[in-house]
C-alpha cells in the first residue's frame, strides 16, 4: 500500500478566522437624494485575521512537494486517510528551576491545551497539502489529528501521513 509520510519542521500556525470587511464608497460618490442610499453596489470581502498562516502553509507545501517528487508520485485522486500530529515547544513554566531546570514538573500537562485551535491548524495544513498530495481536501474521508508538547526542539512541527483508502 502506498503511503506518504513526512515531517514539517517549524511552528504550526492556524488559519485565522474570516473577518468581513465592507469597502467604503469611492470619493465623490453621491447619495440618492430621496432615500439617502449610496448610488453604487457595496462590496463585502473576507480577510484572514491571522497574517502568519502563509509561512506554515508554505512549509507544508515545500515538504509535501519534496516527498512526492522523491517518490515519483502524483496527487491522489481518490479518498484518503490523513493523520497529522502537531508538536509544540513546552512553555518554560512546565519545568523546574535551579538544579531542576531540565526536569519536567509533575503537574505539567501531557497535551498542548493552549492555542492554537486544532481545527484551524488542520485547515491550514490541509490547504497546504491540497493539489500536491491529494487533488482536493474534500478527498479526505478519514482524519486523525493530535496536538502535543515536545521537549526536544528539533521535533517542533508536524508529522503528516496520507494513505489512500
Amino acid at each position: 500500500m502506498i503511503e506518504v509520510k513526512f515531517f514539517v519542521p517549524g511552528k504550526p500556525t492556524q488559519t485565522g478566522s474570516k473577518v468581513p470587511f465592507i469597502q467604503k464608497p469611492p470619493a465623490g460618490t453621491n447619495k440618492c437624494p430621496e432615500c439617502g442610499n449610496w448610488l453604487y453596489k457595496l462590496v463585502a470581502r473576507l480577510f484572514e485575521s491571522n497574517s502568519r498562516y502563509k509561512v506554515w502553509r508554505k512549509a507544508v507545501m515545500l515538504m509535501a512537494k519534496a516527498e512526492m517528487n522523491r517518490r515519483g508520485l502524483v496527487p491522489f485522486d481518490g479518498p484518503v486517510r490523513l493523520e497529522i500530529t502537531f508538536y509544540f515547544p513546552r512553555p518554560k513554566y512546565h519545568f523546574g528551576t535551579g538544579k531542576n531546570a531540565a526536569a519536567l514538573k509533575d503537574n505539567a500537562p501531557c497535551y498542548a491545551i493552549k492555542e492554537p485551535d486544532l481545527d484551524k491548524l488542520v485547515r491550514n495544513t490541509q490547504d497546504g497539502l491540497s493539489k500536491i498530495v491529494f487533488d482536493d481536501d474534500k478527498l479526505v474521508c478519514e482524519l486523525e489529528v493530535g496536538k502535543n508538547y515536545e521537549t526536544d526542539s528539533a521535533w517542533h512541527g508536524a508529522e503528516i501521513r496520507v494513505t489512500p483508502l
